[in-house]
């Protein structure tokens, strides 16, 4: 597929794998590396059999645009960047998954957009009160130094590093790709990216509508405490909350299987009460 554009101009790099008529999932890659973090999933036809699975580059990673204007990092941007992939694909009863920006697009969207939320290994919303109790110290102390290095050995040490704390187990060709990612982004769209906050407002009420809530966090992660990210999602009626035991930051590479179950079991659990 060429690369979509967003309503503000901005390229986006997106492709989906599966039938379109199976449950649709959107994944969201996190900070600083993109949508080939998935491959792992994309590739296997487990999940590709029960889901319609769909992921973008978010605007200042991978493939995608890197605008550095401030006003291009407004949340409706970002939502309107997950609307451009919904359109692209003519999505329906989807479920957003991974990273923060559910909390972008509730901001510009009534729940009912949305079938429901899955938050994997992920900061519901970026707040300062809430990146800084979930985030670990490693990953605080590493930041700073991805975002404005002071010269290109502390910088390479840093990315290293980061790749590293994410996880134990990931192939060479995967640590490869993030750390391809990460040298490729501009510095500036780095400190934009990481400096942005969020209104989680919009995401907290639709939580307290009954929007679905499935939140996975790993026993093993070295980057964030996931029962303290559970915590912010506290208003959140219908939830389930799941810690995927001897996994890391990126728990697909160990624990796929259960994901796949637990992520099938939850949607179909979603769709019989919704009926």
């Amino acid at each position: 597929m060429p690369l979509l554009t967003s309503a503000d101009g901005t390229l986006l790099f997106a492709d989906a794998v599966g039938d379109p008529s199976k449950p649709a999932l959107v994944f969201i890659h996190g900070l600083c590396v993109g949508g080939l973090v998935w491959d792992a999933i994309f590739e296997d036809p487990k999940w590709s059999e029960v889901f319609y699975l769909v992921r973008y580059d978010t605007r200042g990673h991978g493939q995608s645009g890197m605008p550095t204007d401030p006003a291009a990092w407004e949340s409706q941007r970002l939502a309107e960047d997950f609307d451009a992939v919904v359109d692209a694909f003519a999505l329906s009863a989807l479920t957003s998954m991974g990273a923060t920006h559910a909390a972008d697009i509730l901001a510009l969207h009534p729940p009912s957009y949305l079938s429901g939320i899955i938050h994997l290994e992920a900061v519901p919303f970026a707040t300062l009160e809430a990146l800084g109790a979930i985030c670990k110290d490693a990953p605080k102390s590493l930041f700073p130094l991805i975002a404005a290095p002071p010269d290109v050995s502390t910088f390479q040490h840093a990315c290293n590093q980061f790749v590293g704390i994410c996880s134990n187990v990931a192939s060479f060709k995967l640590k490869a790709i993030c750390l391809g990612y990460m040298i490729a982004q501009p510095r500036a769209v780095v400190q934009i990216v990481l400096g942005r906050t969020q209104d989680p407002t919009g995401l907290l009420k639709a939580g307290e509508e009954g929007l679905p809530l499935l939140a996975m966090g790993a026993a093993n992660d070295l980057t964030m405490y996931p029962e303290v990210s559970f915590g912010f999602m506290e208003r959140f009626k219908n939830k389930k909350l799941v810690i995927i035991e001897g996994a890391d930051h990126m728990p697909w590479l160990t624990q796929s299987e259960f994901m796949r179950q637990t992520i099938l079991s939850w949607i179909q659990n979603v769709r019989e009460k919704s009926v």
